[in-house]
């Protein structure tokens, strides 16, 4: 096993021969722990480049210690101004199906980002915290519909397993477990082999979560 160094020499090396300059100003060192890490119980790997607790991701925010609520109150740190945004439109004069519109736009799609890799991870404070600001935004007219986190999380989740399965050209085809075959009269997709979690992190990941629900919901 190559140690971090090598292998940051390596993407390095790969980077220069493909012409390409990694910027170590905007570089960042994050150690995944369950264990709860904080930069103060690790000394940085590299002298250049800053250890931190938490990264942001394309748009996902990354804790070392697997959570999500550094992801979850920036989230709805954002939606809660987008907020503000729908009541200066709906006190202007915008009809609901409008602000509707806006409402599916600026703030269920945020929530929704990249729901699938977080989704299953959000304590049920924060589930709650979020049904909250979707039972607000309806009580203040900007969607005539009341969302809720949890169908929200399993409506993704069966969306994405349902693309992964009828597409083998699809990026993620390749992380789905293999078929039984002495399966007779199941659904189609309870025809995947259940994996064995040994870790309530790896149960509550979008895979094992997904093809759980789909057999024993």
């Amino acid at each position: 096993m190559c140690s971090s160094t090598t292998e940051y020499n390596n993407i390095k090396g790969w980077a220069g021969d493909n012409f390409l300059t990694i910027n170590e100003i905007k570089t960042y060192e994050v150690v995944f722990s369950l264990l709860k890490p904080s930069v103060a119980n690790f000394l940085p790997t590299f002298s250049n480049i800053q250890l931190v607790n938490s990264i942001k991701y394309l748009g996902v925010i990354l804790s070392g210690n697997l959570g999500v609520a550094e992801h979850i109150n920036a989230t709805l740190s954002l939606c809660s101004q987008r907020l503000y945004l729908l009541k200066l439109l709906r006190d202007g004069g915008m009809p609901i199906d409008c602000l509707h519109i806006v409402f599916l736009s600026l703030v269920l799609n945020r929530i929704c980002y990249c729901l699938p890799a977080w989704g299953g991870f959000v304590r049920e404070s924060d589930v709650c915290r979020i049904n909250s600001l979707f039972k607000r935004a309806k009580k203040w007219g900007f969607t005539p519909t009341t969302f809720d986190f949890n169908g929200l999380c399993r409506l993704y989740d069966e969306k994405l397993f349902d693309k992964m399965r009828a597409n083998e050209l699809h990026s993620l085809y390749h992380i789905l477990p293999p078929q039984r075959t002495n399966c007779k009269n199941l659904r189609t997709a309870s025809n995947f082999t259940l994996p064995k979690c040994r870790t309530e992190v790896h149960r509550k990941s979008f895979l094992p979560r997904t093809l759980y629900n789909v057999v024993f919901n």
